[in-house]
């Protein structure tokens, strides 16, 4: 099924069913979307800014070159999705699920993921910028390369009580992270939750 009126801004869709439909370049921008099924759809180039998507669905979606700037997104659903080319800036994704998504080798500014899962996902060579990630889950996630440029104050003490964690494990069989710490300067850490994970950098 391919709708003809792609443009369904500023509406009342909560709850609405568009998993597995086209909906390439559509326009949700400003819409209610709460609780809305997207799973499995066609989303490419699709403008979800200032929207809101808590409890929205977006498993094995194709969200390439999507927008959801702004938008108000709890408890989103995001999990095993390609995130390369999405637009995340400045968005609440706060409980979001990241779930083995992938985000390498992007810039992010102004993002909310407090408390969000981000268990397994790829985030290599990225760059966080003014991002919350408060009480975040990255567990295993691949962090190699990814710098946390003014990160919050929460963070950035989570980082390095990680750090001293990878590395007094050193003696059990545990790949220490090869942290340290210089004031001011960026941080080599390792984030996870029961064994060695890739190192990652604040500033």
């Amino acid at each position: 099924m391919r709708p003809g009126n792609k443009n369904f801004s500023e509406l009342d869709l909560q709850g609405a069913d568009f998993s597995s439909l086209d909906l390439s370049d559509a326009v949700f921008s400003n819409s209610n979307l709460e609780s809305a099924n997207f799973e499995g759809a066609e989303l490419s180039n699709a403008d979800f800014e200032g929207a809101d998507l808590s409890k929205a669905k977006f498993r094995d979606a194709n969200l390439e070159d999507a927008s959801f700037r702004h938008v108000r997104a709890i408890n989103i659903d995001l999990s095993q999705n390609d995130l390369t080319n999405v637009e995340l800036n400045h968005g609440n994704f706060t409980l979001g699920q990241f779930e083995y998504s992938e985000l390498n080798g992007k810039t992010i500014f102004g993002i909310n993921l407090y408390n969000a899962n981000l268990q397994n996902a790829l985030i290599g060579k990225s760059m966080f910028v003014n991002a919350s990630l408060v009480d975040s889950n990255l567990c295993e996630a691949d962090l190699r390369q990814t710098t946390f440029y003014k990160a919050d104050t929460l963070l950035r003490r989570r980082l390095l009580i990680a750090r001293a964690a990878a590395e007094s494990r050193r003696g059990q069989g545990h790949r220490a992270s090869g942290a340290r710490y210089v004031p001011n300067k960026p941080v080599r850490v390792g984030i996870g939750c029961s064994g060695p994970v890739a190192a990652g950098s604040l500033a």
